[in-house]
């Protein structure tokens, strides 16, 4: 199974709340991706924050780490 993580989740996994580093290793992260409006969302998030170095480093991190869709092919 395949799953799209949302921002809500990835800052969860961020942070380490609710066990989602675990979940994610459980389904693995091969079946795990995120969208190019979730990260625009984390870098919109990171630029509006006190900490925008470190939220910003965050997100290219979580580019880096999962497999990022383009808008495109989430709407077809």
């Amino acid at each position: 199974m395949k799953y799209l993580l949302d921002t809500d989740i990835l800052i969860d996994l961020i942070k380490k709340k609710n066990k989602i580093e675990e979940k994610v290793k459980d389904v693995g992260l091969v079946n795990c991706y995120v969208s190019e409006i979730t990260i625009a969302e984390l870098n919109f998030g990171a630029y509006h924050s006190g900490k925008i170095n470190k939220h910003r480093d965050e997100s290219e991190h979580i580019s880096n780490t999962f497999d990022v869709i383009p808008i495109s092919e989430i709407l077809d």
